[in-house]
């Protein structure tokens, strides 16, 4: 098993800025075919967006790698949830024996008006 694939973390990063990390579990060679995060975002400036991030962490190097990602727009401020959709996806595949995946929450703290609330991963698989 690789670095982080079996307990969520909290972390903080850029100045003001924490990081939250899950693990995900997908079937071994399945595809992803969508990625979307519902969140809501009633700030209305660069330092009130949050990011969410699918991604892949390879067990022998420890590299990550982002397989999609959404962020909320700084032009929208609302207190309803709404659903971010990524617009592509990288290394569809599902590499198990190579690599850990997880869902990487990034948002400026304390911000109690930035909320991620889910994710949904959408992926094919023939098992």
């Amino acid at each position: 098993m690789g670095l982080y694939n079996h307990e969520a973390y909290f972390d903080s990063g850029y100045p003001n800025s924490g990081f939250m990390t899950a693990p995900v579990s997908l079937p071994h060679l399945a595809t992803i075919t969508g990625f979307t995060a519902i969140v809501t975002d009633n700030g209305s400036g660069l330092d009130d967006q949050i990011f969410v991030a699918l991604i892949r962490q390879n067990i022998q190097t420890g590299v990550r790698e982002t397989l999609a990602s959404v962020y909320t727009s700084t032009s929208f401020a609302s207190t309803a949830r709404q659903t971010l959709n990524a617009a592509s996806i990288s290394y569809t595949t599902v590499d198990n024996e190579n690599y850990t995946y997880s869902l990487q929450i990034r948002y400026y703290i304390p911000r109690v008006y930035l909320k991620f609330h889910g994710a949904n991963i959408k992926y094919w698989s023939v098992l």
